[in-house]
């Protein structure tokens, strides 16, 4: 790839014209850990899924990369590393605790709630799992993570994934995509 990127931008320089090759892949910081993996705190707008669409609500909170959110009553919650590597054995776009080629990794902090995801029994009020849960959403994204849609085009495919995170037990919630 990189041969005919180089190719390319010397046979365009020879015929004369000027050659402007600006790749971005992932905006906003990114912070390598102990165990090597890069976490970013945003993710990319063609990777970013509106929660709306599931009915889920996320308020950020900011945390600082390795730092322990404080909870509500003062407890400190797992880390952004900690959470992205209890998400690895919840995604496809990671195998045996290591990102898959082609795949990045963002976490965000904050009070997660699901307005549809209840429970309840015969003559109980449903009751709403997740509401303001202390959370860490941790989203996979990138080429090399493909996960197929339903629909009528069999070609067609998401390139992200997110895993919610209980920021206090360190806890699978769910995940979307």
């Amino acid at each position: 790839m990189n041969r005919y990127l180089l190719l390319c931008g010397a046979i365009a320089v020879a015929i004369g014209g000027t050659l402007t090759l600006r790749l971005r892949y992932v905006t906003g910081p990114t912070t390598v850990r102990a165990s090597g993996v890069s976490i970013s705190r945003t993710v990319p707008s063609e990777y970013l899924t509106p929660l709306s669409a599931f009915n889920l609500r996320f308020t950020e909170t900011q945390v600082a990369p390795g730092e322990h959110p404080v909870l509500p009553g003062g407890a400190a919650g797992i880390t952004d590393e900690e959470a992205v590597t209890k998400a690895m054995a919840q995604s496809l776009g990671a195998v045996d605790g290591q990102l898959s080629p082609g795949v990045q990794v963002a976490a965000r902090f904050g009070a997660f709630s699901d307005d549809v995801f209840a429970k309840g029994g015969p003559g109980a009020p449903m009751q709403l799992l997740y509401q303001n849960r202390p959370a860490w959403i941790v989203t996979f994204f990138g080429p090399g993570l493909t996960i197929p849609l339903d629909g009528p085009d069999p070609l067609a495919v998401h390139h992200e994934q997110n895993v919610v995170i209980d920021a206090d037990t360190g806890d699978y919630l769910m995940g979307y995509s």
